[in-house]
């Protein structure tokens, strides 16, 4: 009986092992020391504030996303927010988007972000701040297919004016880690899927 529970268990680990081998990942980390960083894995973030304002970007940018994701919240009046990309982004022609909740009806608005546009951030509290997304592309894209090369930056200012003046958000981050989904890579699709039937055989042998 110990036998064969050692049995199972191998290959239920087999086939975990190939479930969780097909995940994607990039992880990012901002190069201006302005940022805080906490958490941890995939749930570590980065913080940069300016009085009532916080920007927050997720460090780890899991399954198909290409582009840096944020989220700008205003504990203050009502403000304003420009997005300045690098020259890379702008020779490329690259755009990102920008998306908040709809004060006058249920769902959400969305535009795109174009080289120096301006977008109201609205008031809030503490309690309930006013919220706007965005997602910004990197200097040199990369496709859901594919991981950019570990230093690949991403290089935009975000700024931000209100009542109590102007301030810049330097959105400043590069690639630290990129592992690819191994189903884009042939030999080791092969190897973590043979992994993966035969845990499932012996599992399913054992079980009944």
């Amino acid at each position: 009986m110990r036998r064969a529970g050692t049995f199972r268990c191998s290959a239920l680990c087999g086939v975990l092992v190939a479930t969780l081998g097909a995940c994607r990942s990039v992880a990012v980390l901002p190069n201006d020391e302005s940022w805080t960083i906490t958490g941890a894995d995939e749930n570590s973030q980065a913080t940069w504030s300016t009085g009532p304002v916080r920007v927050t970007v997720p460090l780890e940018l899991s399954g198909d996303k290409t582009k840096l994701s944020g989220t700008i919240r205003n504990a203050g009046t009502a403000a304003v927010v420009t997005f300045v990309p690098s020259a890379e982004v702008h020779r490329r022609g690259l755009n990102g988007a920008v998306s908040g909740a709809r004060v006058e009806a249920a769902g959400r608005w969305t535009a795109p972000v174009l080289p120096g546009q301006s977008f109201e951030l609205p008031a809030g509290t503490p309690e309930s701040p006013g919220t706007v997304d965005f997602v910004l592309p990197p200097d040199r894209p990369w496709t859901a297919k594919e991981i950019p090369a570990v230093g690949s930056t991403i290089t935009w200012v975000v700024e931000i004016a209100d009542d109590a003046g102007e301030a810049s958000c330097p959105v400043f981050f590069h690639v630290s880690a990129a592992n690819p989904d191994w189903v884009d890579h042939p030999t080791t699709a092969a190897v973590v899927t043979l992994i993966g039937f035969a845990g499932l055989i012996v599992w399913g042998a054992y079980f009944y």
